[in-house]
């Protein structure tokens, strides 16, 4: 989250950041700009590297050689944001939401009960099928553990956003073959999704789970490095839904996310 401003970051920018307290080994959540920071009489301290993350810039209107305004296309801009921990001042503590093991499966089975979605408790495979627009889920006793389920539900879950009467993804509206760009695509979402939700909710996430996909991921971000900003704002998309950060109905398809991202 953004220290000043108390908003959420969002998307590929989650990542980029958890990514960040791994690696400086701060568990601090909190981040500002160099500019924010001089706002509130921070500093900085010298010697520190920032992080980049990722900002659309809106579109703006300009005029053109016939003096007519015309729309400029959404501009991507990468600005530097600093832990708090690289920060000096008069920074309020940081105090975590204390989240038990109950509290974070209350969040995971409030979010399945509220989806709506038609969930089939059989087999031995997690799968969202979109013809049916059905999930199928092992029943809770095959799970190691709760964290286990609610984590797979999640996944399955992002699937289900993508059906043509909510955000009508290409990859479940469309044809999909395994193994096929679309297939590794959707995959990457739903694990990116189920990461996000699992990042805010307290559900713990487990990356070797995704490890089956990963000769998928490789060949895909080969093609294309742009796709991991792609999936990564489809996730955070369905992330919304799912916690009903939209304004529409989730039954009734076209959704605005209405949550502030953060700056």
């Amino acid at each position: 989250m953004n220290a000043t401003t108390g908003n959420h970051y969002q998307g590929i920018n989650v990542c980029i950041l958890q990514m960040a307290m791994l690696r400086m080994e701060r568990k601090d959540p909190r981040w500002v700009t160099y500019v924010q920071a001089q706002s509130k009489g921070w500093q900085v301290r010298r010697g520190e590297k920032g992080t980049k993350i990722l900002v659309y810039l809106p579109p703006k209107k300009i005029l053109n050689k016939d003096d007519e305004l015309e729309e400029k296309d959404m501009v991507v801009a990468w600005p530097t944001v600093f832990n708090v921990t690289q920060v000096d001042g008069e920074i309020p503590p940081y105090e975590a939401p204390e989240i038990t093991v109950f509290a974070a499966a209350e969040a995971g089975e409030s979010i399945i009960k509220k989806s709506g979605a038609k969930i089939e408790y059989q087999g031995d495979e997690a799968c969202y099928m979109p013809m049916i627009d059905q999930i199928q889920l092992p029943d809770r006793k095959k799970f190691k553990d709760a964290a286990g389920f609610y984590e797979v539900a999640m996944h399955e879950l992002v699937h289900w956003t993508g059906h043509k009467t909510r955000l009508d993804r290409g990859g479940i509206t469309g044809k999909i073959v395994f193994d096929s760009t679309e297939y590794a695509r959707e995959e990457l979402i739903a694990e990116l999704g189920s990461f996000f939700i699992c990042a805010e909710t307290g559900l713990p996430f487990n990356p070797k789970n995704a490890g089956a996909y990963l000769k998928h991921w490789i060949r895909l971000l080969e093609r294309d490095k742009k796709e991991i900003f792609k999936a990564a704002s489809q996730a955070a998309k369905a992330a919304d839904f799912l916690m009903n950060r939209t304004k529409a109905n989730p039954i009734r398809g076209t959704s605005t996310v209405v949550q502030k991202q953060a700056a």
